[in-house]
């Protein structure tokens, strides 16, 4: 298992096990070499170069980060070796593991009231980046699944709540560096009172904008995330 792939020179690292990753170049099915058979070569115990077979039984499992800019691109030939399986952001996970209520975004009544409100919001949020940044960037659902059981009580509820959103305000602030207007799309932002706004404040003889944020705690984040997911 490999994390981070694109971390790194992932091509110098594999070196000429890049060919004998492929199912034609690996020992056949009782672990004996082919003629299409190809070895790399290693260090052994004794520091002298030595030849090594990959089994097929051998699996590699890799992950990438496609929306990192500290990333390294990688060769397509590379990545015809593996299979690509994108992960997408799943609601329906979180719904189903922290038992989301379905109901609307009134009053709290239950502890899946709290939960609905900020996977709408969650998934609001994840709308409005795959479209000012791109799909890349959304943000995945492990986020709510730490711990991943439904909170038992309204309390619990909003203070769990409380550190979803913001690691998830962290991750939009992340991706819209820099980008006022972008951010203010992504929060919702209005004049409410009750999220997000963006005010203008005197600067010398100037005015500049700045993206004010509510207060995030407890008694507050209920109308916060009904205020991001437009409820």
């Amino acid at each position: 298992m490999i994390d981070e792939l694109n971390r790194g020179p992932a091509v110098q690292l594999f070196g000429d096990s890049i060919v004998a990753i492929e199912p034609d170049k690996r020992l056949d099915k009782n672990d004996q070499p082919t003629k299409t058979t190809w070895p790399i070569h290693i260090l052994n115990d004794d520091g002298q170069i030595a030849e090594m077979r990959l089994s097929p039984h051998l699996y590699i499992l890799a992950a990438i980060n496609q929306a990192d800019v500290s990333i390294e691109p990688l060769d397509v030939a590379f990545l015809r070796r593996f299979e690509p399986i994108p992960l997408e952001p799943r609601p329906d996970i979180v719904r189903g593991l922290l038992g989301a209520s379905g109901n609307s975004l009134d009053a709290p009544q239950a502890p899946g009231d709290v939960v609905e409100a900020a996977v709408r919001a969650w998934e609001k949020v994840n709308e409005r980046i795959a479209l000012g940044r791109g799909p890349d960037f959304r943000i995945g659902h492990g986020i709510f699944l730490s711990p991943d059981s439904a909170p038992a009580d309204v309390p619990e509820a909003l203070n769990r709540a409380v550190s979803w959103w913001k690691r998830i305000a962290s991750h939009v602030q992340e991706v819209f560096f820099g980008d006022l207007i972008g951010a203010g799309v992504v929060f919702n932002e209005s004049q409410d009172g009750a999220g997000y706004s963006i005010v203008s404040t005197p600067y010398g003889i100037d005015q500049k904008q700045q993206l004010v944020a509510p207060n995030i705690e407890s008694g507050t984040i209920y109308a916060v995330l009904r205020q991001v997911a437009g409820g």
